[in-house]
């Protein structure tokens, strides 16, 4: 079928969608035209002109619909509109288009604050300048996006935001403590697993768990009463089901004291209790550390590592 054909006996003539609106918003478009990006795999684009701007959103979902209806793998909308149309306050769509092309990812311009002088539309970012390199060509795109859609000519611009350093330092403050909130909501949901654990185990294998800590770094003996209990130091622990939240499964079998373990190489197992978590994130804001500590009731550790 040529494009025209399939304009006219699946879009003209079967496009009915639950909301009559978006069949009333294509309508209102004139100079349909219908083109292949590709036929293997099949990729429509549909160029329209509308005298009124329309919600870039309500465009979005018709592309999905007319996408199912003719099969395609994918439907492109590229709206046109009058000059008259521009104002700074669209941007945020012509942001949206440059994400769905896969210019730069989805919410980069979540926070952007847009100027036009009537040459130049300037887009400050709450980014520091090597966050704005980045995306230094982006504003060619977005250029050509708002002259394809608006017929306006404009130069644009990327620049940092006046107080992109603050801002950036609390987003990382943001960041900081929804990865403490996220670590904390682990240990709780995990604690309240254990507790759980321990309701069904019978009165003999229900032992009372101390948490009087005595870190004096003598090192404590393991023993194991039964096969769901070990004791070390002043902590009598529940092993009856293992689970590795982060790194390689375990098991208890093998574990050593702490105070051996500080010391030892290679791969080792302990036993104990977790009284601290800390989460810092490097000054480029690329790299967490987590810091836990750990006690068996005699001796001590902190444990680090990184992750980009």
């Amino acid at each position: 079928m040529t494009e025209q054909e399939i304009y006219q006996s699946t879009i003209g003539e079967r496009y009915h969608p639950a909301e009559a609106v978006r069949r009333m918003v294509l309508d209102s478009g004139r100079g349909h035209s219908l083109r292949f990006a590709t036929r293997t795999p099949p990729r429509l684009e549909l160029n329209i002109t509308f005298e009124r701007r329309q919600d870039a959103s309500l465009l979005y979902e018709i592309e999905d619909d007319l996408c199912r209806l003719c099969e395609a793998h994918s439907f492109r909308i590229f709206p046109h509109y009058p000059p008259g149309e521009f104002s700074v306050a669209v941007m945020g769509e012509i942001f949206a288009e440059a994400a769905k092309i896969g210019a730069v990812v989805n919410g980069f311009f979540y926070e952007a604050t847009s100027t036009d002088d009537g040459e130049t539309v300037t887009v400050e970012i709450p980014f520091l300048q090597s966050g704005v390199d980045m995306v230094a060509k982006t504003g060619a795109l977005l250029s050509a996006i708002l002259q394809n859609r608006y017929n306006v000519r404009r130069r644009v611009v990327i620049v940092p935001a006046e107080n992109a350093a603050a801002r950036r330092n609390e987003r990382l403050l943001a960041r900081e403590a929804e990865d403490r909130r996220r670590l904390e909501e682990q240990v709780r949901l995990g604690a309240e697993a254990e507790q759980r654990r321990r309701e069904t185990l019978s009165p003999t294998e229900n032992p009372e768990y101390s948490h009087a800590l005595s870190l004096s770094g003598a090192e404590a003996a393991v023993e194991r009463p039964s096969e769901s209990v070990v004791s070390i130091g002043s902590l009598r622990l529940d092993v009856s089901s293992p689970e590795a939240v982060l790194g390689r499964p375990f098991s208890p079998d093998g574990a050593i004291p702490l105070a051996k373990a500080q010391r030892s190489e290679g791969a080792v197992t302990v036993l104990g209790e977790v009284f601290s978590t800390e989460l810092r994130e490097s000054h480029s804001g690329d790299r967490i550390t987590v810091q836990i500590g750990i006690t068996d009731g005699s001796s001590s550790i902190y444990l680090r590592r990184g992750f980009d």
